[in-house]
Parts: structure tokens; sequence; C-alpha cells
């Protein structure tokens, strides 16, 4: 950005009196009492200016390229945060009825010119998922990243608890302007490790704190729990009720990869034909780091959004995406337009675990067992949901059995490319001497010596079987999310098996009680059957 913008600061009182930190940036040769298209941003994330003014230097896309474009920019503090009066809470409380006041607001200014455009990312998209579904008309488009709108794919992988995403995520947030998150945040880490789980709140924070805790009740998807005001529901239902172009930014390694796939497949038909996904090589910064650069080459994140809204408002071209359609970056091709992920796959991949660690086209007979104890969870670096507790995304994973309860696998190097196109399919045969026990399952590509890992989840029997006598064979069938990877000659598939990986996903007991009430744990011995467990990766031929 070659010019600092003029900006005013305002404290915009909300319908019950609450006043919020607002700032509103102008582009560039901005005359007085111009009216311009408006971008409209809130955040949880700002320090107070007090403490910290704001240097218009320090501006980033997008918001750059919104202001060179010529449209005016209002950033908000949340309620509790930055310099905004108030309490910060948990993610539903006030976000709608702030956002809509605000949007009052500024229809009240001499700048605004009728239309409003809608960004965010991450939180902050969710804030305005909270009343997109109202559909104003005066908000033209938006442009939404890295954040469902159903929220229980924060809180959980399939049925077992993200830790490291939510439960940390509050720590660190909750109450922020009022007592010191980072002493809560360093206690909640500690704590994880004691149960009950369901105790948490009052271990931490001395007090119930049902907001915090009653998604602990919760882990099915279907849970009444995450369509009521409590639950977000709101936000939940925002994917059927949206009638506006709408853009969603997101990420293959980013954390919430599964929730932005959710909020595409669930977006009306009518929004649906109007709107358009793009999905980056990227973990939540939406960025290529230096490191990965050579793995995904020509993906840095362009200036998407702000060529989206000049589209709807003045029908220029989209060079980026296409309207009804996902883009997504396969590595090793590019980038890819198909109205679905998964939809290029024609073929699928097998591969079986057997003796010596290896992966082969055709099964054999036999087994491993190890001892998992949660007490002494195994821990995974990187994958699509670490947030909190490390650095996240793809990052290179330590050297085969690193550890005695971690069972790992490697195929041979591939003869010829392989193009990954889709979905993993996990097919284990397991057996254990506890009535309930859980599965991690990571898959990595092996390219120069260095493991990626790519792709993980986690499952317990209980998920997938009704009851289960300890010490019989069952078979856990599931999948792991897509990918978009073409495999070089030479390259390897691993997968590892173990039993957890923690703070990641929370350390299960081991027990059939329900995991937030778990009091006490168990040692579980749990073998992996080879005759018929098979890793199948959806491919194009």
């Amino acid at each position: 950005m070659k010019y600092i913008p003029q900006f005013t600061e305002e404290m915009v009182r909300a319908s019950d009196g609450t006043l919020l930190y607002t700032r509103t940036m102008f582009p560039e040769h901005y005359e007085q009492g111009a009216r311009r298209p408006v971008v409209f941003h809130r955040t949880p994330y700002e320090p107070p200016v007090s403490r910290s003014p704001f240097d218009p230097s320090y501006l980033k896309p997008p918001f750059t390229d919104f202001l060179e474009r010529g449209y005016i920019v209002v950033n908000q503090h949340c309620r509790g945060s930055g310099s905004s009066e108030g309490v910060f809470r948990n993610m539903m409380k006030y976000e709608r009825t702030d956002s809509l006041d605000t949007l009052d607001w500024i229809r009240q200014q001499s700048f605004y010119n009728g239309e409003i455009y809608l960004y965010g990312a991450s939180y902050k998209s969710y804030i305005h998922s909270t009343y997109i579904g109202t559909n104003p008309p005066d908000v033209k488009a938006a442009a939404l990243a890295v954040m469902p709108a159903n929220q229980f794919h924060i809180c959980y992988e399939r049925n077992t608890a993200k830790h490291d995403l939510y439960t940390l995520w509050i720590a660190r947030y909750f109450m922020r302007n009022h007592i010191n998150t980072k002493q809560k945040f360093a206690l909640m880490h500690e704590q994880l490790k004691h149960r009950p789980l369901s105790k948490l709140d009052e271990r931490v924070y001395g007090e119930s704190l049902p907001e915090i805790t009653n998604i602990f009740r919760n882990n099915h998807a279907d849970d009444d729990f995450w369509y009521t005001d409590e639950g977000f529901r709101y936000a939940a239902r925002a994917p059927e009720e949206i009638k506006i172009p709408l853009l969603l930014v997101g990420g293959f390694y980013d954390i919430h990869y599964r929730g932005m796939l959710d909020y595409w497949e669930r977006l009306n038909p009518d929004a649906r034909r109007i709107s358009a996904m793009y999905m980056g090589p990227w973990w939540h910064s939406m960025e290529t780091p230096p490191e990965h650069e050579s793995l995904f080459p020509d993906s840095k994140h362009p200036a998407v959004e702000a060529e989206w809204f000049d589209h709807i408002r003045l029908g220029t071209p989209l060079t980026h995406v296409k309207k009804g359609q996902t883009t997504y970056y396969r590595a090793g091709d590019g980038w890819i337009c198909t109205p679905n992920l998964g939809q290029r796959a024609n073929a699928r991949l097998t591969l079986c675990p057997a003796y010596g660690g290896s992966l082969q086209s055709t099964p054999v007979v036999g087994s491993l067992s190890y001892k998992y104890d949660p007490e002494h969870p195994a821990h995974f670096p990187g994958g699509a949901n670490v947030f909190q507790s490390g650095n996240g995304g793809m990052q290179p994973q330590p050297a085969p059995d690193h550890r005695p309860d971690v069972l790992s696998f490697v195929s041979a190097p591939l003869n010829s490319p392989v193009s990954l196109d889709g979905k993993i399919h996990a097919t284990l045969e397991v057996s254990s001497d506890c009535p309930d026990t859980a599965f991690f399952v990571r898959a990595d590509i092996i390219r120069d010596g260095v493991a990626w890992c790519v792709r993980d989840t986690i499952v317990s029997i209980s998920d997938l079987c009704d009851s289960y006598t300890p010490g019989s064979r069952v078979a856990l069938c599931f999948d792991l999310d897509q990918i978009a990877w073409t495999l070089q000659k030479g390259d390897r598939l691993r997968i590892d098996v173990s039993s957890s990986n923690f703070p990641t996903y929370n350390a299960h007991s081991n027990t059939a009680d329900y995991w937030a009430d778990a009091d006490r744990t168990s040692v579980a011995h749990n073998t992996l059957y080879f005759e018929h467990t098979k890793f199948e990766f959806d491919i194009e031929q």
C-alpha cells in the first residue's frame, strides 16, 4: 500500500447501551461526504488502542485491496475486546445483535451508498454467519474464510473433542479484557490432563460456566443443542438461508477445513449457483510458508476477495474462481475447477499393512498389538486440527514407530506419478481388552526423506459399534477428509495407527463412561489385525 488512509474512530452504541470501538478507513483521495460501498468487518483480536495505537501503515491484504479499489472499510472491536466495552464470553453471545446494530449505524452515515459487503476470516467470519441469514437488502455479497457455520465442526472430530481448537481457544479469549487469559490458558492446558473434564470450568475459573461446558455434553452433529440459541443456531442454519453471492475461502490444512466444506455443501441451490469456493494448500493463515513453496509453487493467496466484490458490484470478470464451482489447488498440478472436491476421482489405490511396517497391495494374515495408557498419550506434530499447542497444518513427522504405542506402515517408492484427489477410506479390524477405546489414523506423504502429514482422524469403537464385548474383533470403517496431491515417482505413502493424539484430541479414558464424565482411566491393550485392514485412496487415473 503506497498511502496511509484517512480514518475515524468512534464508539458506536449497541441497543443495550454498550459502546463498541469502531474504526472507519477511507480510500485514497476520499472527499468528505462522498458515498462509497462499505466493507464491514468485526474482530475480537486487536489490542486496546490506548495500549497499542492503530498504525494504518500496518494494513495488510485484503484490507489494502479493498481500500485501493475504492471501498470504505468499517472495522469494529467485538464486545469485551480491544477498546470496546462489555464482556467477551462464548462464541454466540451478542455477536448477532451487535452486528445488526452496527449495520444500522452504517446506514446513518454520510459515506453510506446503499451497498454493504461482508468480509471476515476465522472467528471474524463466524460473526457474519450469525446474522447473514436475515439477508438485509443492502448487503450485496460476502467473502468468508476459514470458519464453519455449524460450530460442531469446531468442537469435535467425529465424536472426539478437539481440545486444541475449542477448549484452549476459549481459555485464550474468554473474558479477555477482564481476567489474566495467559494464566488461564496455562492452567487449562494443565487441567486437560485431569478428570472429569465436565468440571474443567470449575478447576480453571473457580465456578460453573455452562456456556463453556455445555458443549462437552453434545458430541454428535445431530444433537438438538447445535440448533438452539445456546448452540449457535443462527450460524448453523445460515447456509440454507443465505440468498446473496458468497465466496468461501479455505485451506486443505486449515483447522476448519471440514466445516468449510460443510458450509459449501449445505448452501441452498439458489445461493450455490451464484457463489464460489476457493481452496488452497494453506493452514489457517491462508499463506504458503517458505518451507512449502517447493511443494506448492504458484499457490500464493491472491486478492480473490476484492475481485469477488468488484465482480458483484461492477460486473468485472472473475479470474480466480467461477460461480457454482470449487477452485482448488492440487499439489503437483496447480489450480483445478470442479463443482465439488473429489469429483475427478475415478479409481482407488488400496494399500494393506504387513509385518515389517510395510504397506502393500495385497492383504496378509497377522497382527500387531500395543499398550495405550491415557495418562501418557501420544502426540503427533502438526495436522489440520492443531491451533493452540504448536505449529499446525502440514508439518514434518518423526520417524516411523516413534513410540511403542504407534504402529507405522510405509509403502514402497511409487513407480509412476499418482494423483490423489478425494478421501482416504480406512477399514481397521481391531480388538481391545477394554469396553471402549479410540483409534487414531494419520496419513503422510514422504518426499525426499521427509514425511509430511496430510490427513488424520480419530474414532472410538463406540462411535461405530452399538455395543462391544472386550476381546472381540470388530471392523471400523471411516473416512479421512479429502486431499489433493499428485505424488511423484519415488514418493511414498505412510500410515500411522495409534490410540491418541493429545492435546489435539481428547485422550480416551478406555472406559465406557461418557468422555466428559469419566473420572478414571484404564490401560488398554489394543490389536490391529492385518487380514481385513486396508486404506483406500481416491485417485484420478
